[in-house]
């Protein structure tokens, strides 16, 4: 973030839009970050939110599993895959990863749905603000790949916060 004035406002937007019961140590947010995709709607809901925050706080490569925060962002842009050729791991058989996609891409368009204005409006902070940290182990296509979907379903919506 550029400074702590704007950070403060996006753990602000994100914190209201995705309230949660559950209070998280940074190491319970790393776990759920591997296992993001496999979350029930029900579940990403209140899991969205701390995640999301955690990694405002510790989103650096000193403070942050590399794989880990990569994974929220593909979570974030599973409806809106990137091409094959820029997923980690091409040493894997590649109809294997596609029809991974294709089905995560369709269980993800219907689960994201479910997001109301605010969450979309905080979803979007979020990955800009994600995108203005450089970081080199957070997939810059995908979280542009992410900001073009998520835009567009701001849109569909109705407009943002």
């Amino acid at each position: 973030m550029q400074n702590d004035s704007s950070c403060n406002e996006l753990i602000y937007k994100v914190a209201k839009a995705f309230p949660s019961t559950l209070n998280l140590s940074h190491e319970c947010c790393l776990e759920i970050r591997k296992e993001i995709f496999y979350s029930n709607d029900k579940d990403i809901l209140n899991l969205l939110g701390p995640v999301l925050l955690d990694l405002i706080l510790h989103h650096t490569r000193s403070s942050c599993e590399p794989t880990t925060a990569a994974s929220v962002v593909r979570f974030l842009a599973s409806a809106n895959p990137t091409a094959l050729g820029t997923i980690p791991g091409k040493q894997f058989i590649t109809a294997q990863i596609e029809d991974f996609a294709i089905a995560q891409q369709s269980t993800s368009e219907v689960s994201f749905r479910k997001f109301n204005k605010e969450q979309i409006a905080a979803i979007i902070e979020w990955l800009l603000a994600a995108l203005s940290w450089n970081e080199a182990h957070l997939p810059q296509d995908e979280i542009k790949a992410a900001l073009e979907y998520w835009n567009e379903a701001q849109n569909v919506k109705g407009g943002g916060s």
